[in-house]
């Protein structure tokens, strides 16, 4: 009777750490064997005097010597040549998925795979990519709109407010002003019936002067405002017109 054989792990290298990791870590998992018990705990024990790569090859000739055995070993070399897999698909820049789909989508997908001449994965990447760019552009632009609108409507609202304070202080500075005309008429008229030199203050002189200031000086800031309003206005409909909805 032909004795079954086992083949070594490809690739493993007992100097490489990261091997060393995953196959410790495996063989936790599977610990309450008693094949794997019996290597399991003294695999890296140093103090026994014997290398683990050594020790590692008794594991390998009693899971040769079983059918038992030999089935850990398939499973465990099942999970190796998985993980070489892996590690080679993310390198060239894929990454394994897994996950469920509907039995009705996966006739569709079978269907447009053998009318294409793919695989599946080939025809599922193919509808994917050719979706994304069509619907990553109509994202951009519609996040750039939502962004150009608020900021837009932020800046008008602000100037809103402000040319709102700016003409209830000219308002309030006009009345006043009227008030200082009327005096000041009042004042000269007295002058005139009395035919006498009336003096003004110099306080109220000064005060005059100050607010007159302060008139020409809101006079011309609500200019400003009023051109800043006029612009924004004007680059908005610039906007309108380069930001319409896309069609695709």
């Amino acid at each position: 009777m032909t004795k079954k054989t086992i083949r070594p792990l490809e690739g493993f290298n007992f100097k490489n750490q990261s091997h060393r990791k995953w196959l410790s870590t495996y063989l936790a998992k599977s610990k309450t064997h008693p094949i794997v018990e019996k290597y399991y705990y003294p695999l890296f024990d140093v103090e026994r005097g014997i290398s683990d790569k050594k020790q590692f090859q008794f594991f390998f000739g009693e899971c040769e010597n079983s059918a038992e055995g030999r089935e850990i070993w398939q499973l465990l070399q099942g999970a190796w040549g998985k993980k070489l897999r892996r590690e080679k698909q993310k390198e060239k820049g894929k990454v394994q998925y897994s996950f469920e789909l509907s039995t009705e989508f996966g006739m569709k997908l079978q269907a447009i795979a053998k009318k294409r001449n793919q695989s599946q994965k080939n025809a599922l990447e193919h509808i994917v990519n050719a979706l994304t760019p069509t619907q990553s552009m109509f994202e951009v632009h519609k996040l750039e709109k939502q962004n150009s609108s608020v900021s837009y409507e932020t800046e008008t609202s602000c100037l809103q407010k402000e040319l709102h304070e700016a003409n209830k202080k000219i308002r309030e500075l006009e009345s006043e002003v009227i008030s200082l005309k009327e005096k000041n008429k009042q004042l000269t008229q007295d002058q005139v019936d009395s035919n006498s030199q009336i003096e003004v203050s110099e306080q109220e002189i000064s005060s005059l002067s100050a607010q007159s200031r302060e008139i020409a000086l809101l006079t011309e800031e609500f200019k400003l405002v009023q051109e800043e309003v006029r612009e924004l206005q004007s680059k908005a409909e610039i906007k309108n017109m380069f930001t319409g909805p896309m069609k695709f």
